[in-house]
Formats: C-alpha cells, sequence, structure tokens
C-alpha cells in the first residue's frame, strides 16, 4: 500500500521500487511499426500529456492498493470474485484508488483481452468513487501501446509501465528514453 497526496508518495508497506538498471533496449529512434490501435473515445480522455503533472497532483490522493486477480479452479478469471473484491476495497473499505494489473496482479500469467477485461471492470466498479491505475507493462512494445490506448479509451486515470527486461547490457539512458518516449 502507498499513500499519495500531491504527486508525493510515502510507501506505508511492500517493497520500495528497484532503481532502473542502465542499458540499451534498441537503436536510437528504432521502435515498431506494427501497433495495434484501439479507438481513442475523446469523452473518457481525463487530461492531454503536457496536462499529467498537473492532473495527478491534483487527484493522485489518498490511500491506493496494489489488487490481487482472483482466478477459478480452472485458471480463467474469476469475475464474480473481481467484482466483489474491487466494491469491497472501494465501498467497505474506502480505498481512494486501485493499482491493476500489476505483479501481485499477476499480469505475466494474463492474456491481453484478460487484462483488457480486469482493468473494464475495476473502472466500471470505480465509477465516480475511485481511482484506477492501470499496469500496461509488458515485454513486448506493442502490447505496452495497445493497453495504454485501451486504459485511456475506457476512462482509467493512470498507467504505469515498468521497464521491459532487457539483456547484456541493455538498460542505457538513451535506450530507457526512447522507449518510454515512444510510450
Amino acid at each position: 500500500l502507498v499513500y499519495v497526496e500531491g504527486g508525493s508518495v510515502t510507501q506505508i508497506e511492500g517493497d520500495p521500487a528497484s532503481p532502473i538498471s542502465r542499458g540499451r533496449l534498441c537503436p536510437k529512434g528504432a521502435a515498431s511499426k506494427s501497433l495495434v490501435t484501439s479507438p481513442l473515445r475523446e469523452d473518457r480522455v481525463k487530461y492531454r500529456k503536457h496536462d499529467a503533472k498537473a492532473y495527478a497532483r491534483a487527484n493522485l490522493k489518498g490511500v491506493w492498493a496494489a489488487t490481487l486477480t482472483p482466478f477459478t479452479p480452472d485458471l480463467a478469471i474469476d469475475e464474480d470474485g473481481w467484482r466483489r473484491n474491487l466494491r469491497h476495497w472501494y465501498r467497505d473499505l474506502g480505498i481512494a484508488g486501485l493499482f491493476v494489473n500489476g505483479k501481485q496482479g499477476e499480469f505475466a500469467s494474463m492474456t491481453v483481452p484478460e487484462r483488457k477485461r480486469t482493468a473494464e471492470l475495476a473502472v466500471a466498479e470505480a465509477a465516480g468513487g475511485g481511482g484506477v491505475m492501470v499496469s500496461c507493462s509488458d515485454q513486448s512494445l506493442d502490447t505496452v501501446v495497445e493497453l495504454a490506448r485501451h486504459a485511456q479509451a475506457i476512462g482509467a486515470d493512470y498507467i504505469v509501465v515498468h521497464t521491459p527486461l532487457l539483456y547484456f547490457g541493455a538498460h542505457t539512458p538513451d535506450t530507457l528514453f526512447e522507449y518510454y518516449r515512444y510510450v
């Protein structure tokens, strides 16, 4: 759990974020051109890129919690259980916002459609009463962009994108800058 106010984050419980390693992802300016796009609903866009910091400072407050994603015995997403959890966190506990599809949410074990569905349900359950931060992290840059566009299209408040796992000294400052600039 973290407590956030005015852009400042205080760790309450859990491991602190690990520092970003140095390395190189791809040649400067190189990026995939085969992106999967989804229509962007202008009525769901909460802020423009240049307004992101101001929006976060004004709205990213209170206790935000990383969620766990429930699965059925046959390893499908337990949508009924997920909805119950979301309602409990938002309504019963008064959590200000939820971090969906992160490491605790088992994102690496989920398909892209499952990740989109859990985000959609979180946004629907939060309607008017809580925030949603969606992890769009993935090894595939195309998948990261697809999930980010989906999160924006459904009305999520924020996205999180972790650096991909890079090998053989691939985390150089230029590579990481180009990666996030592209996203």
